[in-house]
């Protein structure tokens, strides 16, 4: 009896996490959509650009879970952050066949990029983080837009301001 009753436990502390979870991580696409389709970053919006500013945001807020001792919920932000863009890929028509290979390139591009946002972040090394989001965010930017830096960086700041 003493475990079905740890099970249950466990199984609702789970529904619990992912619930949190959820409601982060839909927190960060309400903060995703406007910068990236308004064209302040001077790129076209679309799924490779959401996909950047979204690892930007869940890294941001991957340090702020992690400084609090969330670590489980950290796992489960970044955990359905990728549910997310499986199922964006499959609404784009991206086939069970070549999900797997998409899903492991994006995990690879994603893991890189997160690593390099927390480094410069956990050290507030501002030119390095700005570096990083040239590189992997604006690349493609326009240069007939105002410079849109002071818009990603204050998107990070206003990370801080989620309700956890």
């Amino acid at each position: 009896m003493f475990s079905l009753k740890r099970i249950v436990q466990e199984k609702q502390q789970k529904k619990e996490l992912r619930k949190r979870g959820s409601a982060l991580h839909a927190e960060l696409i309400d903060r995703v959509l406007p910068i990236t389709s308004d064209g302040r970053l001077g790129i076209e919006d679309g799924f490779e650009l959401r996909f950047e500013v979204l690892v930007l945001l869940v890294s941001s807020m991957l340090i702020r879970l992690h400084q609090i001792g969330k670590k489980e919920l950290a796992a489960t932000l970044w955990e359905i952050t990728f549910e997310g863009f499986d199922h964006s890929l499959r609404q784009q028509g991206v086939t069970d066949m070549a999900i797997g290979k998409r899903m492991r390139k994006l995990l690879l591009h994603a893991t890189g990029r997160r690593t390099a946002y927390i480094e410069a972040m956990e050290k507030s090394d501002i030119v390095a983080l700005e570096e990083a989001i040239q590189r992997n965010v604006l690349s493609g930017a326009s240069k007939d837009v105002k410079d849109p830096m002071p818009s990603l960086l204050e998107a990070i700041r206003a990370v801080d301001q989620i309700p956890l």
